[in-house]
């Protein structure tokens, strides 16, 4: 009698422990897929979503660094340029970040013994380029004594990989700086002379 009601205890077990079982094979196979595809979907609009922030920033990270080198001139009564490079030299590579030091012959190095890194603005840009396209066709922005850029005024263009991300800072000759409008409201953003951006 009492081996009768174990042996019904044991299958009453078995039968509520096959009963509780996890995923089959076939379920978390499918599970996985519906994940990969829901992935793939948000991907392309996660990827435009950082490069439309990217280029939006810009602005906000670059007329700091302008504004401070061009106060600077009068702090330390002496010339400052800024150039495109790494927290210790000019490289070129404006999208790397931007590099101010005071500049006593204008050349835009770093060469002579009272010339100092006053600052280091990093941009590590990763879905666009930065050029400086400035008159006069020096490589770097130089703020004269006065506080006025020598042959400096022009434009810090940003060259994403469409034109709907291309931005364009602007400089004046008195060292003002604005971001580029984008004067129709078509999302293409103008350059001073009110056309589209072209990099």
């Amino acid at each position: 009698m009492n081996q009768q009601k174990n042996s019904q205890k044991t299958k009453s077990h078995r039968i509520f422990f096959n009963t509780q079982s996890g995923f089959t094979l076939v379920e978390l196979i499918i599970t996985i897929g519906i994940l990969i595809i829901l992935v793939l979907i948000a991907f392309p609009s996660f990827q435009n979503w950082r490069k439309e922030s990217e280029a939006r920033q810009l602005f906000r990270k670059i007329a700091p660094t302008l504004s401070f080198a061009r106060s600077s001139t009068l702090t330390y009564r002496t010339a400052v340029s800024i150039c495109g490079g790494v927290s210790s030299e000019c490289t070129g590579q404006w999208r790397d970040g931007m590099l101010t030091f005071t500049d006593l012959n204008h050349n835009g190095r770093i060469d002579h013994p009272s010339d100092h890194i006053l600052q280091y603005t990093p941009l590590e840009l990763h879905y666009g380029n930065l050029i400086w396209r400035g008159a006069g066709s020096r490589p770097y922005i130089l703020f004269q004594e006065s506080g006025l850029p020598l042959g400096s005024n022009g434009s810090l263009l940003y060259c994403g990989e469409t034109s709907q991300y291309h931005r364009s800072v602007v400089m004046s000759m008195m060292g003002h700086v604005r971001p580029s409008p984008d004067l129709n409201q078509d999302g293409i953003y103008e350059g001073t002379d009110g056309r589209p951006l072209i990099c």
